[in-house]
């Protein structure tokens, strides 16, 4: 299920996958793209690309770019952990670029487990996550940085979805949360978890 070490490190290329085809989410419960080989290249998306679920940062460092014109989504099988992670238990970066698009069917965790880093940056595009949104949720720190693009999140903790250390950071484009999150997000700002324009 993880990625190899491919020389054309682009992720629809059925030989840079030990599974021997590109992941995807049907029949259910589909293919998991584990990010988890050490020497990593960087991996490129550029077109459409569905796994059922996926994990960068397993156990080695990875960097995942969304590019113009590249789309990653999951799938949300009933009963099925398809949480998808960004830095599971290592340094891991995704970077959504101007054009491209992610829609995460299922929770979404930046920098999850104890020893995880995650960042994810968005620099344009959408990027949408229909389960729960959280930084650092279990013992990690992860950090977004929004520089362009819309993010929308459809769900929220209003305690737990960013942890200490980890930090939400929007410097430009758009954030849409759910229902009314006003007095989560003064919390959030008076600690430090979350800033802006600054």
């Amino acid at each position: 299920r993880g990625a190899t070490n491919p020389s054309n490190p682009v992720w629809n290329l059925p030989g840079n996958w030990s599974l021997g085809h590109v992941p995807i989410m049907a029949p259910a419960p589909g293919d998991k793209a584990d990010f988890n080989n050490a020497s990593q290249p960087p991996c490129f998306v550029n077109s459409a690309v569905a796994p059922a679920q996926f994990i960068t940062g397993d156990g080695n460092p990875t960097v995942t770019v969304i590019v113009n014109g590249g789309s990653l989504i999951t799938s949300n099988y009933a009963g099925v952990n398809s949480a998808n992670t960004i830095a599971w238990n290592h340094f891991s970066r995704l970077e959504l670029q101007n054009g491209g698009s992610l829609i995460s069917s299922n929770h979404l965790w930046v920098g999850l487990n104890n020893n995880a880093r995650g960042t994810f940056v968005m620099n344009g595009g959408t990027a949408s996550v229909l389960g729960m949104f959280g930084l650092g949720w279990n013992g990690g720190i992860g950090t977004v940085l929004v520089n362009g693009g819309t993010l929308n999140l459809a769900q929220w903790d209003d305690v737990n979805s960013i942890k200490q250390y980890s930090q939400l950071d929007i410097r430009a484009g758009t954030i849409n949360i759910a229902n009314d999150r006003t007095a989560s997000i003064a919390s959030y700002i008076a600690n430090g978890l979350i800033t802006g324009y600054g």
